[in-house]
């Protein structure tokens, strides 16, 4: 021991020795003794040297030990501190906390306290009461319910901290619900409690660790929805992530849940990256922060930008991948050519012109075989005339595996396939001399596998799912022809998330049978598929074919009534340029049944993703196909229903004669904001109907409709003429004529292009509240109509 320690160590216990003489809290021990008698010094109020338990962040306890003083206690080590534990024995310790993943903490020590020693003039103290008994270990936080399971993360200082969980919904039950999914999945809540200020980045491990239809989000409060931070729902299994700043100590809960029913094995993974310079995300006092501590390269690690960066000349700069398991492996090095000197060009694009261009070079090498596609980003991202290619040999001008110089700013992009553990040099160049400047270049590698919608060494197709029975197998096998391949085709079921209908589809036309022919696009010869889909409540329904997933030139095009034959009738049909991208938007009544077709222009065919959705329109105050009504909202008891039908009670109302004056009207119930009228009638030529609509309010709209037999359609020599007054009417116009003549109204019609033999809509204005009268009446002095039928919506 050194001289120094000696004597620290020295005066600490001369010290010591001196307040144990001097007598502290005799007589028991702290803080439950409960002996008595000997000689106490007033100013003490614990024990040097003793423990006590203390309250901890979270809820949990820990100790803290009373400093020679015998006033004050040190801080609270709160390391062994459980979440919530039972009170302990009497004299002893407390019992020992929940630990939070099953009971790693100890209870109380069972030893009881000390008698108080013998002062002048006094007995000793007889000893404290007898411990209480050691706290039991803690029990394991409940995953299937909030507050969740404690999932514990790994790390301290500035590194990152680490934590996962594995689990299996399908043995837990449904409890709560995500913002971005459906309501009757099991889930499994886990609670994180960081150490530090920093960003929280949580995933489900791809398709292999998390093996069904997944949702993931979190929350600050366990069982409050409206605390929801983030949700990610994608179509590919596993693959949800999130991304949020979080505050140490503080607890935040993530769900693993399910789409629809989905439920089943999962992993979850969680990092928590400290702030500070360093840590992969730019923030204020930063010029720049790249996540590594490659000093040379665009970005110092202090994060002030390099003026000066690798990547000049080969090797290159190394190009840092994230990524685990089937995820894509991504990298990402922005910078700028400007600085860089003229050393490389390409041997098969535009070679003349990138051998005078500056040039910058990156290393990427890959752990997994697969597929890479590095690209710049567009014009925003490289403003300038680029030329992007790749070698496997840095130095080798004839070692180039692809190259690509695009006709718009910064749009190149070359995609190759890869071998892991092998490294590949992708160049950043110039058309010409005088281009360059900054860029941002991304390679994304997409692991080879059966199931990522790319067809890869002995795969005969990969339509990006592992079912069988859709045309291509789940061992990436083409199949015998399935139930897509003919009508009546693959029925789709609609899947409810946050009001909207969703169905969603990959398959192959690879092998399948040429059945069927559009309007559009030149089907003759390729083979197609066909999907057949209710649609449900109605409402605006899109089906589209994503690019995203899709191999081949498409066509698109929808039926109703029947799928083939005769009586299938063609709702549209629709060929785009390039792979994918075609959309159908059409208004559906609810309850019908649609045919969907994917096929290809000429001969082409491939795997394709299809996208279905249904987004109801009762409500939006608009009269759409299979609504009675619309009135704007969905409540009942206003004439319009929740369901846009007319309410009985103001569905058949009658004319009442006599009405055709202004002073004699006939009064619509305020209960009636949308009535329809049966078998009303303009009789004998001249008359004319009015209707009293009481108590409109300035931004009220006000729909009219007049039609012969059923709305919608209008009879020849039936010319009716509908307008709206403000009452009262000052000077009443004739009971006759059209719109020319009846001076006065505030809306007037005598004609419409749905069907119906006029129409108007009318919004009351600023100053215009009060009550109004609705006129029908004939075009001329000598029209008569024996029966019509009027429907006014008032939103």
């Amino acid at each position: 021991m050194s001289r120094t320690r000696w004597f620290a160590a020295t005066s600490t216990a001369f010290l010591l020795i001196s307040y144990l003489v001097g007598g502290c809290a005799e007589g028991g021990d702290e803080p439950s003794g409960g002996g008595s008698g000997g000689k106490q010094n007033p100013t003490c109020s614990c024990q040097p040297g003793t423990t006590a338990t203390c309250d901890c962040p979270g809820g949990g306890k820990g100790v803290q030990t009373c400093e020679i003083d015998c006033v004050s206690y040190t801080t609270c080590d709160c390391s062994d501190a459980g979440a919530t534990g039972g009170s302990g024995g009497t004299g002893g310790g407390s019992t020992g906390e929940m630990g939070g993943s099953g009971g790693q903490n100890t209870g109380g020590s069972p030893t009881g306290g000390a008698g108080g020693e013998a002062a002048s003039g006094g007995s000793a103290g007889s000893a404290g009461a007898a411990a209480g008994s050691a706290g039991s270990a803690g029990a394991t936080g409940d995953v299937d319910v909030c507050p969740g399971e404690p999932l514990h993360l790994s790390g301290s200082g500035s590194s990152i901290r680490q934590g996962s969980a594995t689990g299996d919904t399908s043995t837990l039950t449904h409890d709560y619900l995500g913002n971005c999914g459906s309501a009757l999945s099991k889930d499994a809540v886990y609670v994180v409690t960081p150490d530090v200020d920093g960003v929280l980045r949580a995933d489900l491990g791809g398709s292999e660790a998390t093996s069904f239809d997944s949702i993931l989000y979190a929350r600050t409060d366990c069982t409050d929805q409206d605390s929801e931070i983030v949700c990610d729902d994608t179509y590919v299994k596993g693959s949800e992530k999130l991304e949020f700043d979080v505050l140490k100590n503080t607890p935040y809960y993530l769900f693993v849940d399910g789409y629809n029913k989905e439920a089943g094995p999962y992993e979850l993974n969680v990092q928590v990256i400290p702030k500070g310079c360093g840590n992969g995300i730019k923030e204020p006092g930063e010029d720049c922060d790249d996540g590594n501590q490659i000093d040379d390269d665009w970005c110092h690690n202090d994060c002030t930008i390099n003026p000066n960066p690798a990547g000049d000349t080969c090797p290159g700069m190394t190009m840092a991948l994230t990524g685990t398991g089937t995820q894509d492996r991504v990298g990402t090095i922005a910078g700028d050519t400007s600085s860089f000197s003229s050393s490389y060009s390409s041997s098969k694009c535009v070679s003349s012109s990138t051998a005078s261009a500056k040039d910058f070079v990156a290393l990427v090498k890959p752990d997994v075989d697969g597929t890479m596609t590095c690209d710049l980003g567009g014009s925003t991202a490289t403003p300038w005339d680029s030329v992007l290619y790749v070698r496997s040999q840095c130095d080798n001008v004839s070692s180039e595996l692809a190259c690509n110089d695009s006709a718009s700013t910064g749009a190149e992009k070359v995609t190759l396939p890869v071998v892991k553990n092998t490294p590949y040099y992708v160049f950043v160049d110039g058309y010409g001399a005088a281009k360059s400047g900054p860029f941002v270049l991304t390679c994304t590698i997409k692991v080879a596998y059966c199931g990522n919608g790319t067809v890869e060494g002995t795969e005969e197709c990969d339509d990006g799912n592992n079912t069988s029975g859709d045309g291509c197998s789940s061992s990436c096998k083409i199949e015998p022809k399935g139930p897509a391949d003919i009508c009546p085709g693959k029925t789709l079921q609609l899947k409810e998330s946050n009001g909207t209908y969703i169905a969603f589809e990959t398959g192959s036309t690879t092998g399948q049978t040429h059945a069927y022919v559009g309007t559009c696009g030149g089907t003759s010869t390729a083979p197609d598929q066909v999907y057949k889909f209710n649609s449900g409540v109605g409402g605006r329904v899109t089906v589209s074919i994503p690019t995203e997933g899709t191999t081949f030139d498409t066509v698109l095009y929808v039926r109703k009534d029947a799928c083939s034959g005769p009586n299938a009738t063609q709702v549209e049909c629709k060929d785009t340029t390039g792979k994918g991208g075609e959309s159908i938007t059409f208004t559906a009544p609810p309850n019908t049944d649609y045919w969907v077709f994917v096929d290809g222009y000429s001969g082409a065919n491939g795997n394709f993703s299809l996208e279905i959705k249904v987004v109801p329109t009762c409500g939006d105050g608009t009269l759409d196909v299979g609504e009675e009504c619309d009135d704007g909202n969905k409540t009942s008891g206003d004439g319009c229903s929740a369901s846009c039908k007319i309410e009985s009670t103001c569905g058949s109302l009658s004319e009442d004669e006599p009405n055709n004056t202004y002073t004699s009207p006939r009064l619509i119930s305020a209960a009636c904001g949308t009535f329809r009228i049966h078998n009303a009638a303009i009789s004998p030529a001249g008359d004319s109907d009015y209707f009293r609509i009481n108590g409109l309010v300035e931004k009220t709209k006000v729909d009219a409709y007049a039609y012969v037999t059923t709305f919608g359609s209008c009879t020849s020599g039936a010319p009716l003429v509908i307008s709206l007054w403000k009452n009262p009417i000052a000077t009443p116009a004739a009971d006759y004529g059209l719109c020319s003549g009846q001076t006065g109204n505030v809306a007037c019609s005598a004609s419409s292009t749905d069907g119906n033999c006029a129409k108007f809509s009318y919004t009351i204005p600023k100053d215009g509240d009060g009550d109004y009268l609705l006129k029908v009446h004939g075009s001329s002095s000598s029209s008569s109509v024996s029966s019509y039928g009027l429907l006014v919506i008032v939103h």
